[in-house]
């Protein structure tokens, strides 16, 4: 059996009506499942050959990984070393766990670029923490509500966004950021051996350049955090790096959205205060070179990889041509 909502004419108190099961249900949410997988596998090849692109050429490089740590890490540019390489990966929102629910957390988007680090000695590295119930991630998550005040049970938060900041730790000191999902709302409609049909309530996932939009259960209610843009928070709370928190409801079903450039919105809203999901967070990009973007790929925490270009040494060896090189170990054939 699962359930539809009505508002009693007070506009406050809420309805709960059962209904039957339908194979209709179970058809939509079998297709809902696939094409999110379908979705999912889609951008994974699109991340595969953008990471083939950037290193297919290149043997020359050191990578320095920084997982989640809950604070600040500092990378101390190489001597000598003019670009590097960057890859980061937001936070996914936190998964539905309450009472076996099927609402999963929006996925981290991914960005890369190469950075000029000619003149800069010290860059500042955040990497996002995931969403976990009612928590958002470090770096910018908003939380999602509890149940009754119960701090144990309730939707989750978003995921944190991973970026670099040069010159500061300020938000406006990011030059690349990968945003975080938003975090999934469990159905208040659940209790023990109710069956949900479909259209769970899903995190919407991280940017790519703009977030995904949260999604509700059974699209009821048609009202989840909004994905954040390039230029604006998602609408339902997100600010500049910020992921919304819920919006205040009091039945424990409304999650947070990611963090990002721009954070994504929280579930919920003034006229709707149930069953809503975050929305995604926006990555940015526009402070690298040939740089790439990938929505909603990253599982828990964040992750960034920095990849130093090593000099190879190799120049004209001739001690007798116009070209020679001193410095060099192995000939280029010049």
């Amino acid at each position: 059996m699962v359930f539809s909502f009505g508002i009693n004419g007070d506009g406050t108190n809420l309805t709960f009506n059962p209904i039957e099961n339908s194979s209709d249900f179970e058809e939509k949410s079998k297709i809902e499942l696939l094409n999110r997988s379908l979705d999912l596998e889609i951008r994974k090849d699109k991340l595969s050959k953008i990471r083939y692109e950037i290193f297919s050429n290149r043997e020359d490089t050191i990578t320095y990984q920084f997982d989640y740590t809950g604070d600040e890490q500092i990378f101390e540019v190489p001597e000598g070393i003019s670009e590097i390489i960057i890859e980061a990966w937001g936070a996914s929102g936190g998964d539905n766990s309450y009472i076996g629910g099927i609402g999963s957390g929006g996925l981290g988007g991914y960005v890369s670029g190469i950075l000029d680090v000619e003149y800069i000695n010290q860059l500042a590295i955040f990497v996002g923490g995931g969403g976990t119930i009612i928590y958002g991630g470090w770096n910018g998550g908003g939380n999602g509500s509890s149940i009754e005040g119960d701090t144990g049970t309730g939707s989750n938060g978003g995921g944190g966004a991973s970026d670099i900041r040069v010159g500061g730790n300020n938000l406006d000191d990011r030059v690349v950021v990968a945003a975080g999902g938003g975090g999934a709302a469990y159905e208040s409609a659940w209790e023990e051996d109710w069956v949900v049909g479909w259209g769970a309530a899903n995190g919407g996932n991280g940017g790519g350049l703009i977030g995904e939009d949260g999604g509700d259960w059974q699209d009821y209610t048609n009202n989840g955090g909004y994905g954040a843009t390039e230029i604006a928070g998602g609408e339902n709370g997100g600010t500049f790096g910020i992921g919304g928190n819920h919006f205040s409801g009091p039945y424990g079903d409304l999650s947070g959205g990611g963090g990002g450039w721009y954070g994504g919105g929280g579930g919920g809203s003034e006229d709707i205060f149930w069953n809503t999901a975050g929305g995604g967070g926006s990555s940015y990009i526009d402070g690298v070179e040939n740089s790439d973007t990938v929505s909603g790929v990253r599982e828990g925490d964040g992750l960034v990889l920095i990849h130093v270009i090593q000099d190879t040494g190799s120049g004209c060896t001739d001690p007798s041509a116009c070209n020679y090189d001193p410095d060099a170990t192995e000939d280029d054939g010049s």
